[in-house]
């Protein structure tokens, strides 16, 4: 009897499989749609398409969304889209590196059940928090330059990052990293950084960049050996906080100190003093006179950018453009760019950049 009743049991089973199975099936099959109920974004769609070397106009199925490992907008380069929603990602949900860069996306909140990715890249989009971040504990680099980011709340939690970009937000405090041992490269251009303190908690740090922040004091790096490069300028920085908190091997390094030092507290306006102002350049005006940045170049444009006149401001910053030509440009807008070189990498920092309209 207990043997009939055994053998019940393992049929029942048997059956419960059978019939299981073909759901399993049929939900890996069904079609992800373009639209609310799957992944309503057309440039995402696209993206996974053509990642799958399918037709823009065909479709594909939740089995074949979770072959995807790898995901990078630039198969819909050819087109003029761009991605705003990430709803129905999750579907991937294998995916290890994203590469959203350029698009015009506000959230990615919706990447927070991709537990498997290691790399990814949404600079230049429109983002404002890195709300569920915290639970990509695998990422090992990261790019969330040129959005529009107050703050790297949630950044703390990854642990395993080594490489970190964060250019050109708005962020006032890097606190999210100083615990994040891992990290070896971080770039933290363009900010309204005051402090980078947390560093002195990296001992891995190779590389680290801050130019163009508003720091005005260093946690004292004399004795840290690993950096392999260290980019401090357009902040607020003195030469006895340089002298004193510098690496040593970058103070001896006389191309690196004398440019960091130069290119502190640079002046970002260009103020036009004859004519009275900027508004009363005309076309018989014959000189532009004013004052910037000292030692920067001035260069006045054309409006399809290029040189008219290229002047240098003296050690106060005062510069003057002589025997101006503006006639053929009455009615047209020109403008005054004004920059410093940086030496050491042989590029250069734009400071200001003013238009205006000759008049007639």
């Amino acid at each position: 009897m207990k043997k009939r009743h055994g053998m019940m049991w393992t049929l029942a089973i048997l059956m419960f499989m059978m019939v299981l199975l073909p759901m399993n099936v049929l939900a890996e099959s069904k079609a992800i749609p373009n639209d609310e109920t799957g992944i309503p974004d057309k440039a995402l769609y696209l993206t996974i398409l053509r990642e799958m070397e399918k037709n823009d106009d065909e479709t594909f199925t939740e089995k074949e969304a979770a072959e995807i490992t790898q995901l990078d907008t630039y198969y819909i380069k050819d087109t003029k889209l761009k991605i705003r929603s990430l709803k129905g990602i999750e579907k991937l949900k294998n995916l290890s590196g994203i590469d959203f860069s350029n698009n015009q996306i506000t959230s990615i909140s919706e990447l927070k059940t991709l537990r498997g990715l290691r790399d990814l890249d949404v600079s230049q989009n429109q983002i404002t928090s890195l709300s569920g971040i915290e639970r990509l504990v695998k990422i090992d680099c990261l790019d969330v330059a040129m959005n529009k980011l107050k703050s790297l709340s949630g950044v703390e939690h990854l642990r395993k990052l080594a490489m970190f970009y964060a250019d050109a937000n708005q962020l006032t405090s890097i606190r999210q990293i100083k615990h994040l041992v891992n990290l070896e490269y971080v770039s933290v251009m363009g900010n309204k950084l005051t402090s980078v303190n947390e560093i002195k908690n990296l001992p891995g740090l190779q590389y680290f960049m801050a130019d163009g922040n508003r720091i005005t004091k260093l946690p004292n790096l004399s004795k840290h050996t690993n950096f392999v490069n260290l980019e401090l300028k357009n902040n607020r920085l003195n030469k006895k906080e340089l002298d004193k908190k510098a690496p040593i091997a970058f103070r001896n390094n006389n191309t690196w100190y004398q440019n960091t030092l130069r290119l502190q507290k640079l002046v970002k306006t260009i103020n036009i003093m004859k004519p009275s102002s900027i508004d009363k350049i005309t076309k018989k005006t014959k000189k532009i006179a004013g004052k910037a940045n000292k030692n920067a170049t001035i260069v006045l444009r054309d409006p399809s950018r290029k040189r008219i006149q290229t002047v240098k401001s003296d050690s106060k910053g005062y510069f003057t453009l002589k025997n101006l030509e503006l006639k053929k440009w009455a009615g047209k807008t020109l403008s005054l760019e004004s920059f410093v070189v940086d030496k050491d990498l042989s590029r250069h920092h734009t400071l200001k950049v003013v238009k205006f309209t000759v008049r007639k």
